[in-house]
């Protein structure tokens, strides 16, 4: 054997071994990261999610790294999104270069992490999707392994719906949100997997044609049970959608091979109505007081149609978005940062409708890329989407086989279905990545059919120890990227639930020591920080006289550089006017207060605090319309706004005003003493004049 042969054997073995590693990655993606979760962190879900899902596409990229190594040449399939995924990344940098908080733009906000990073993986996702697959058993066993994943998180959440919570997966009172996190979260998930295993009910072999019949039941009914109108509407968008492909291939679909599955289908959705028939009258989590699960799916309906709640809300939103956008049109705010400059363009009907409500996203898809990318993100985004959905089609008029036609379809409604959800809910990286993976997978079906392969030649890049030396280099530093921005937020998380563990069991030192290894992770979270001058803040109350400075200067350092973190965020400024007001310096508490309420005119808190800051320096006239304003945004949230606006009346001798105001306080607290203490002195005080 020739030396050049051994090389060529050499060449082939690796690039094989690399191939068949990818579709293992891949179906790793689509089956593991829906599953996974972590009881140790506060953040259950998306931190495992990430690290799973950013060291598998960093695997996969190495591989796609060591084949080029291995053949000299890159080799990659041509699709009509290669052009607009490199201009919505070129876009993505750009309006990182210039956000107002470009760290957050990188990194994500906390809990969120959707920024430059996480979105450069979604486009490397697609593009490693569709060049890993390189044939229909490729595909098949991809999508399979998805099938597998959505069938475990559908029956996790049907039991988790009807008390059955054997994971103790922590979600919101009411909700299913199984694995996922998030009812609305879970409901988008459900849309990309449910059209899947429709699709392979009518292609695979007979076992995993019953397997996906059967992953489709239980993910519509466990779609049901999100609640999620807009899950709903994307449901039967995408269910209208798949109709009128059928029909326009209605010539291509053999009527015979559609017959079993089709009677297969029928008693899946007889199984499935009587299920949710027999269920109904179990259902532990009542939206109503005697309501029925039926009833009360009823009354979710009627509530979209009839507006208020959420749904008023949801208008809202999108009017404020469009103002903040306005504002900085070309490339918007940054990835992520929406957070930042909402709460100043949103009115006050808003937290009326929902008080105490945090607002970091649009609620929109096409206007939170618009706010946060601008007008030349968004030209970007649909870009993607007109550029996927015409090859597609155009894909569809030349396939011939019916399967692969079907494959097309499913996976062409649920991207369908998704959007239109993503419409009315917040993108999450709980289930983003399937979205942009199905895009890659969609993508695969049209090169299948019409392979575009490309090759490059590398004259300068030839197989040997100093290229491959080169890899090891690449794997380093995509390993460090991996630590810096995943693993060591998951220390610092960690850190940080172990905390409140040792704080419940009064271990105070250990609890600090545990913030403050948190906090020092400096991973771009101002909550770890507020946390830490928290916890400082408490054992300086109850602490010695000697130790209480030094606790104080620690609890005002820790929410400094909580401020310094995250300028935008209203909580600093808070804290930060709490400690100075409280220990005698209002002052510094007024010029705090005073920030907040720029950044968040309807937070009742801010607006106490600056009243009550202003009432100790002695500026009564500036206190007045402070405490008003606190009691106007919430008319029974805080004593205290009653009996320092009382006692301001009382300063200025308006005896009409400060009676009012504390009887009011008095009616709404009718046993609280400090306001009877206030109403006597200004009794005693009006008569004595």
């Amino acid at each position: 054997m020739t030396k050049n042969n051994k090389h060529n054997e050499s060449e082939s073995g690796i690039v094989w071994f690399c191939d068949a590693l990818s579709i293992w990655s891949l179906r790793a993606i689509v089956f593991a990261v829906p599953l996974i979760y972590s009881p140790w962190l506060t953040i259950y879900y998306e931190l495992p999610k990430l690290l799973v899902l950013r060291s598998l596409t960093f695997f996969l990229v190495i591989l796609a790294i060591l084949k080029i190594v291995a053949t000299g040449k890159i080799v990659f399939k041509k699709t009509a999104l290669d052009l607009p995924l490199l201009t919505f990344i070129l876009v993505l940098g750009l309006s990182t270069i210039f956000s107002i908080d470009p760290t957050r733009s990188v990194f994500g906000e906390f809990h969120r992490y959707e920024g430059l990073l996480t979105m450069i993986c979604y486009v490397l996702l697609v593009w490693l999707s569709v060049n890993s697959i390189k044939s229909e058993e490729n595909l098949n066993r991809v999508l399979d392994a998805s099938i597998f994943g959505a069938f475990f998180v559908s029956l996790i959440g049907i039991l988790q719906h009807y008390g059955l919570n054997l994971l103790e997966l922590p979600a919101h009172v009411g909700q299913t949100a199984s694995t996922i996190g998030n009812s609305a979260f879970l409901s988008s998930y459900l849309l990309l997997t449910f059209f899947i295993a429709l699709a392979r009910s009518f292609t695979a072999p007979i076992k995993m044609k019953i397997f996906s019949a059967i992953t489709s039941v239980l993910a519509f009914i466990c779609l049901i049970l999100t609640y999620s109108r807009s899950g709903w509407m994307g449901f039967a968008v995408g269910v209208l959608f798949l109709a009128a492909l059928g029909f326009s291939q209605r010539k291509k679909i053999k009527i015979n091979d559609l017959k079993k599955p089709i009677q297969l289908l029928g008693v899946a959705i007889i199984t499935t109505l009587l299920i949710l028939v027999v269920l109904s009258s179990y259902a532990p989590l009542k939206k109503t007081e005697g309501s029925s699960e039926l009833e009360a799916l009823k009354e979710r309906t009627i509530s979209a149609v009839r507006g208020g709640g959420t749904v008023a809300t949801r208008f809202i939103l999108w009017k404020s978005t469009l103002k903040a956008t306005a504002d900085r049109p070309l490339l918007g705010y940054g990835r992520d940062t929406l957070a930042l400059v909402l709460p100043k363009y949103l009115p006050k009907e808003i937290h009326e409708i929902e008080k105490n409500t945090y607002y970091d996203k649009a609620h929109n898809e096409l206007l939170e890329t618009l706010s946060t990318t601008g007008i030349l993100g968004l030209i970007a985004f649909l870009w993607i989407f007109i550029a996927l959905y015409r090859g597609s089609l155009k894909t569809l008029g030349s396939i011939k086989k019916s399967d692969l036609a079907l494959t097309l379809g499913g996976l062409l409604a649920g991207i369908t279905a998704c959007l239109v959800q993503l419409q009315f809910n917040p993108s999450s990286v709980n289930f983003d990545y399937l979205l942009w993976i199905m895009m890659g997978l969609a993508l695969s079906v049209g090169q299948l059919t019409t392979p575009q392969e490309k090759e490059i030649e590398l004259p300068w890049v030839e197989p040997g120890t100093p290229h491959y030396l080169a890899v090891f280099a690449i794997s380093g530093l995509l390993i460090f990227t991996l630590y810096r921005t995943t693993i060591e937020p998951i220390q610092a998380d960690f850190s940080f639930k172990e905390g409140f563990r040792a704080e419940f069991y009064e271990m105070s030192t250990e609890a600090i020591n545990l913030f403050e290894e948190a906090a020092g992770k400096k991973v771009g979270s101002e909550m770890y920080l507020l946390k830490l001058g928290d916890i400082y803040k408490a054992k300086m109350e109850s602490t010695t006289s000697k130790e209480y400075r030094g606790y104080f200067d620690k609890a005002v350092k820790a929410y400094e550089e909580a401020r310094d973190l995250n300028p935008y965020s209203i909580n600093p400024y808070i804290s930060l006017g709490i400690i100075y007001g409280n220990y005698n310096q209002p002052e510094k508490a007024a010029e705090n207060f005073k920030k907040a309420v720029e950044i968040d005119p309807y937070m009742e808190g801010s607006h106490l605090g600056l009243g009550f800051a202003y009432f100790k320096m002695g500026k009564t006239n500036e206190s007045i319309p402070e405490l008003e304003r606190a009691i106007e945004l919430n008319p029974k949230g805080n004593k205290y706004a009653y009996n320092y606006l009382g006692r301001a009346y009382g300063v200025k001798k308006d005896w009409k005003n400060a009676l009012e105001i504390v009887n009011k306080g008095l009616e709404i607290w009718p046993e609280d003493e400090e306001l009877k203490i206030t109403l006597d002195k200004i009794n005693k005080a009006k008569n004595q004049n």
